[in-house]
């Protein structure tokens, strides 16, 4: 018998135009919880808990650093 595996968890990367209304939104608006927020020369990006997901709000200087980094 195949063991199926189940998601234990999820990580969403949003690169947001309009960084401070995307992050009012999700955060304030929808009511996600931050977890942690990291602003540098590189640019900004807040972790938001989303259950068994976490959404990563990214600014496009972070986005385009991350990028040169991890790929």
């Amino acid at each position: 018998m195949t063991e199926q595996s189940s998601v234990r968890g999820l990580r969403l990367v949003v690169t947001a135009a309009d960084y401070d209304r995307a992050v009012e939104f999700y955060r304030d608006v929808l009511g996600l919880p931050e977890r942690a927020a990291y602003s540098s020369p590189n640019g900004r990006v807040v972790i938001l808990d989303a259950g068994r997901a976490t959404l990563e709000l990214s600014d496009p200087q972070h986005a385009a650093y991350i990028d040169e980094v991890e790929v």
